[in-house]
């Protein structure tokens, strides 16, 4: 698994700062997230990881622990699957 860390602290379904109602995914396909054209993660790194199954797990950087939590395996924020 790659570990993300971001400014950010999940994907979305849409910009949580332009969007209210925007809601946070636990996880999300690289194959949604290149459909939706979600600026989450760079494009070219999706079908990436798509094509060789690598999943990632994006975190924010606000916090810390979150490089640990992640690392252990904690839900963090969205983890990113190649299906």
């Amino acid at each position: 698994m790659v570990l993300m860390a971001k400014n950010i602290d999940a994907v979305y379904t849409a910009d949580p700062r332009k969007d209210s109602e925007a809601r946070k995914l636990e996880s999300i396909s690289c194959s949604e997230i290149l459909q939706r054209e979600l600026g989450v993660i760079d494009l070219t790194a999706a079908a990436l990881a798509k094509s060789v199954g690598i999943p990632i797990m994006l975190f924010g950087i606000d916090d810390p622990k979150n490089t640990c939590r992640a690392a252990e395996g904690q839900n963090t924020g969205t983890v990113i699957t190649d299906r």
